[in-house]
């Protein structure tokens, strides 16, 4: 008997942030790990895939590519940035930690996100420390209050990570955890099987 070949979803991240949030080296450190298939990039966007494989009880040997979108934060149309943004399955807001205009830049560009969105897609929060300057308390907790703000709005738990760029290996995993559990997994949950992404 032939083996069936898994099933590929597509899950389309988008990345955003200040030019100075550290999303550039956060993004580096998910492109350049050993799974990461590819990356490219294009007008005011870097691109790259990551592939999973699943074993899932309802629906067998499955496949996730996540493919992640750099945005640049700055000199882009509103139209443009739209088209970059549809049918995107969550987002990933990056701000330092050790830099309070980086956080406001974040907090705009995620309300741009949901609104151009219309709310549709879930938003992953990641303080970044880029192991340098000394940090911020009150950015950690601004960054806690605005998942636990826009978690009330949304109606879904919006997860708040901390990222050491010195040291990113385990969070890497929790993020993409993060992005399959509010992806996902919640998929299966609420289609009961039937993925639809």
């Amino acid at each position: 008997m032939q083996q069936k070949e898994p099933k590929i979803y597509y899950l389309k991240v988008v990345v955003l942030g200040d030019e100075n949030s550290g999303k550039h080296e956060l993004f580096d450190k998910l492109a350049y790990l050993s799974h990461f298939s590819y990356t490219y990039q294009t007008m005011r966007c870097k691109i790259g895939v990551r592939s999973l494989f699943f074993k899932d009880e309802k629906l067998g040997d499955i496949i996730v590519e996540i493919v992640f979108w750099l945005i640049a934060s700055t000199s882009i149309k509103k139209s443009l940035k739209a088209a970059y943004y549809n049918k995107s399955s969550a987002a990933i807001a990056t701000f330092n930690l050790s830099d309070i205009k980086t956080f406001f830049s974040m907090q705009n560009l995620v309300y741009e996100f949901l609104l151009l969105t219309k709310k549709k897609s879930p938003v992953i929060i990641v303080g970044v420390n880029p192991g340098t300057k000394t940090l911020e308390r009150d950015l950690s907790l601004a960054g806690k209050l605005l998942a636990s703000k826009l978690s009330i709005e949304l109606g879904v738990e919006i997860p708040y990570l901390e990222v050491n760029l010195g040291n990113t290996s385990p969070v890497i995993n929790i993020i993409i955890d993060a992005l399959i559990d509010v992806t996902f997994r919640k998929h299966i949950e609420v289609s009961k099987g039937k993925l639809s992404i």
